[in-house]
């Protein structure tokens, strides 16, 4: 079965009993933009409604020899089936629901959101503008729920195999931090790690970053997607990530990056923490990370984030 095939995917879908129990036919299938690593379509069905589908490979679609547990597939349909159970109907945001799991063959059929990613809105001036505050509180009050959600198999998270893997790729940056003129790189790097251990029992999203947060800014909700990292943690390690990579739109032409800057600092007006969590270190974990990313297009990487690590002092006030 090629999940890179819309053919493919149509028949796949057509045959599949859940087409059968609910009389639904798909006509096309449209491979949406972005990702490297999931197939997602958008099927359009004969009474032209529509839903996503997602297969979940078993390695890297730009890097074949990159295997990824395919179990991941089991994660984000959980945390599907969890917020779609948990999340009260009238919050401000809210996740796909799922409509059927093919353990065999790794794909979810869910609703097909409506929205546009934040991290697209944030390309052009002023997107946001209008709806700055609450966007930034629905962004501080997610991973706050999702952290109060009843997990019965809290561990199924807790021992995802996507955590060593993701570990691997924090492991470099010591070395990246030096590179980046932070001589003291593997103490945030400690302090990063700790973090990490500081709540096993509560949900993590674990890939919170403006990609995976579409905005309808007529409906005024948020759609979070892209769940198959979901893992177990503090909220504040979900929040340090959105930050960093808001962070790091505020220093580049190629996004509004006053709107991010005043985004960031909407979102900093509403975190609050009393437990001592080291937001600071969950932060720059993340911003040390995201600097080998290239879409930021960033004038002077190096210079951006000393500035960026030296003002995030405030973070643990």
């Amino acid at each position: 079965m090629d999940f890179s095939d819309s053919n493919q995917v149509i028949n796949y879908f057509n045959r599949s009993k859940y087409s059968n129990d609910e009389n639904k036919k798909a006509l096309s299938a449209i491979m949406l933009s972005g990702g490297t690593v999931n197939y997602v379509w958008r099927l359009v069905f004969t009474d032209n409604t529509t839903a996503i589908l997602k297969q979940f490979p078993a390695s890297l679609r730009s890097n074949p020899n990159f295997a990824l547990p395919q179990v991941r597939s089991n994660l984000e349909y959980e945390a599907l089936c969890i917020v779609e159970d948990q999340l009260p109907k009238d919050s401000t945001w809210h996740a796909p629901t799922p409509y059927f799991f093919d353990e065999n063959h790794h794909v979810i059929l869910c609703q097909d959101m409506k929205g546009e990613s934040l991290f697209d809105l944030l390309k052009r001036k002023g997107s946001i503008n209008n709806d700055m505050e609450w966007i930034a509180k629905t962004l501080v009050q997610i991973p706050r729920d999702i952290a109060g959600f009843s997990v019965s198999n809290i561990s199924m998270f807790e021992n995802s195999p996507l955590i060593p893997i993701m570990n691997g790729l924090y492991a470099r940056n010591p070395a990246r931090a030096i590179e980046l003129g932070l001589l003291d790189g593997q103490a945030w790097f400690d302090r990063a790690v700790a973090t990490e251990s500081s709540a096993t029992r509560q949900l993590l999203h674990g890939d919170y970053w403006p990609a995976s947060v579409l905005i309808d800014l007529q409906e005024k909700k948020i759609a979070l997607v892209d769940w198959e990292l979901a893992r177990t943690g503090h909220p504040g390690c979900d929040f340090g990530q959105m930050l960093a990579n808001i962070a790091l739109m505020g220093e580049s032409q190629a996004y509004d990056h006053e709107e991010a800057k005043k985004l960031m600092q909407e979102m900093m007006s509403e975190w609050q923490s009393t437990d001592g969590f080291d937001l600071q270190a969950a932060y720059i974990k993340r911003i040390i990370q995201l600097s080998n990313v290239s879409h930021w297009h960033l004038d002077d990487t190096n210079a951006i984030i000393q500035k960026l690590v030296k003002a995030s002092s405030q973070l643990n006030v």
